[in-house]
């Protein structure tokens, strides 16, 4: 295990195991985000997949269903913006109203994906560094471990990739998670940004969203 104050660590339990997990400086954010980069991981913004959205709107579907769509893209983006800066401050009524919106957003970027082969590609991308981040912040940032019978070694200034390999998946995502939260103040780009919405669809909402008619199919 390398020796760290603990004023350079943070100590993260999962299960039986506790991770050291070194406070990222300003250069190890730096080495850690051109790794990401070298992998070939692009996070697209929300701002760029919700304008990409409203671009495939215009694209595939007619026109006589466009305005309802890009109404509702508008108005998550302003309901969203507005429960960040609310926080845990937001009510119930607040939180239902956000979540039946998800629920609608699903099903427009869930026919953006078979319809919208740029939307299609930029939430791959996403997918891919969302499931690429966590990886590489846990061989960067995990300096050690108490409660397990594994030695910590690195290779090149990380835990080396067989040792990685032998550890639960669940925990690499969890500590993972918790090294990049550590990397601003606001958490960056945490977890609950993997998709537009995460609640599922809601079968009485936007019903016609799954066959809208397209530009092709509307002969237009």
């Amino acid at each position: 295990m390398i020796p760290l104050s603990a004023k350079e660590v943070v100590r993260v339990p999962v299960d039986d195991v506790t991770y050291l997990v070194a406070v990222p400086t300003l250069l190890s954010r730096a080495v850690y985000r051109r790794d990401v980069q070298s992998l070939g991981a692009v996070y697209h913004s929300d701002e760029s997949m919700l304008n990409t959205l409203r671009d495939g709107v215009r694209e595939c579907v007619a026109d006589d269903q466009q305005g309802v769509l890009i109404e509702m893209i508008n108005s998550y983006e302003i309901e969203t913006k507005a429960m960040a800066e609310i926080g845990d401050d937001a009510n119930d009524q607040e939180r239902e109203s956000l979540k039946d919106l998800q629920a609608r957003m699903g099903e427009i970027e869930s026919f953006m994906q078979r319809e919208y082969d740029v939307y299609n590609q930029m939430s791959a991308d996403r997918g891919y560094w969302l499931s690429i981040a966590p990886i590489m912040a846990f061989r960067h940032f995990v300096k050690g471990w108490e409660g397990s019978e594994l030695r910590y070694k690195e290779r090149g200034g990380m835990l080396c990739e067989a040792l990685l390999d032998a550890m639960p998946a669940e925990h690499i995502d969890v500590v993972g998670w918790k090294a990049i939260t550590l990397m601003s103040p606001t958490g960056g780009q945490e977890k609950n940004s993997e998709s537009q919405s995460q609640s599922p669809a809601d079968p009485k909402t936007l019903t016609a969203v799954a066959s809208l008619p397209t530009k092709v199919q509307a002969g237009t």
